[in-house]
């Protein structure tokens, strides 16, 4: 789907992400909030504005409440974003703004429960699921099967740790309260490898399905991007 797609998403959910309550959001999704002088922030005045810190896919990022301009902790500007089409996680993307922000506003403070769903497990996965694993699994299979030990780097520069799923496997954090499972199982002369992505069993109270379905592709093609540059 090209991003600009998501561009009308992304103006419903920052309408609803600056109607919140910010200390709530900041509790119930695991972010930071405190609040600052809009001067602070490298912009032109000294109006008072409320700031998220929140690390989604092992990158920090500074969400303005209550407008939901989202930039990068590292850069000055605090209004830099970009809708190019760019997985290694250097630019913003708009469903990249737009997944955060729905993060933000509806996280429901729950913690993980280390209990797996495949995506044809989430309510009404089964409308998306072919999508899903031709748009998401079959093309990150395709980058690390057979290659177990680019995978483990990958999953290392991402923050994540190996787990006992398929013929190997890890385990990101997509978001604080939301990780992912990764996993391979290798092919034979009979069966090609397969693999699969799969999400906590608390998923929904943070994401409705089709915000999980763009948060398994991003996550999917962010682990390629970053093995592209090993």
């Amino acid at each position: 789907m090209s991003e600009n797609n998501y561009l009308s998403a992304l103006a419903k959910i920052r309408e609803e992400f600056g109607k919140g309550n910010p200390m709530r959001m900041a509790d119930c999704s695991g972010a930071k909030y405190q609040t600052i002088s809009k001067s602070d922030a490298t912009l032109s005045s000294r109006e008072q504005v409320g700031l998220f810190m929140l690390k989604y896919l092992n990158k920090d990022y500074y969400i303005t409440f209550p407008d939901g301009q989202i930039s990068f902790v590292e850069c000055d500007n605090i209004l830099n974003v970009s809708a190019r089409v760019d997985y290694s996680g250097n630019t913003i993307l708009v469903s990249d703004q737009t997944l955060i922000l729905m993060y933000l506003t509806q996280a429901s403070g729950i913690s993980p429960r280390g209990q797996w769903s495949n995506f044809l497990q989430l309510p009404e996965g089964s409308h998306h699921h072919g999508p899903f694993i031709n748009d998401a699994i079959n093309p990150w299979v395709k980058t690390f099967s057979g290659k177990k030990d680019l995978f483990l780097t990958v999953l290392k520069e991402m923050g994540g740790s190996e787990a006992r799923l398929g013929d190997y496997g890890g385990v990101i954090k997509a978001f604080p309260k939301i990780p992912l499972a990764f996993l391979i199982w290798e092919g034979d002369d009979e069966f090609p490898p397969k693999g699969n992505i799969l999400f906590d069993s608390t998923i929904s109270m943070f994401l409705d399905t089709a915000g999980t379905y763009v948060l398994g592709i991003n996550a999917a093609w962010r682990m390629m991007a970053v093995a592209d540059c090993i």
